[in-house]
C-alpha cells in the first residue's frame, strides 16, 4: 500500500474454481470478478496507453 498500487487482486476458492480474480481499484473500489485473461488485457491496455 505504500507504493500506491492502483489495483488489489483477491483470489478465493470460488475464483480458483471459476478461473477469475476479484478486482478492487483505488479509483473505483470493488470492480467485481473478471476472468484472468480479461484482467490481463485491461492492464496491458493501460500500460500501452501510458507508454505512448
Amino acid at each position: 500500500q505504500l507504493e500506491k498500487v492502483p489495483y488489489m487482486i483477491l483470489v478465493g476458492d470460488k475464483d480458483i474454481e471459476a478461473n477469475t480474480v476479484s478486482v478492487r481499484s483505488r479509483k473505483n473500489g470493488d470492480e467485481g470478478a473478471v476472468s484472468i485473461d480479461e484482467f490481463v488485457a485491461r492492464i496491458r491496455e493501460k500500460i500501452d496507453s501510458k507508454a505512448r
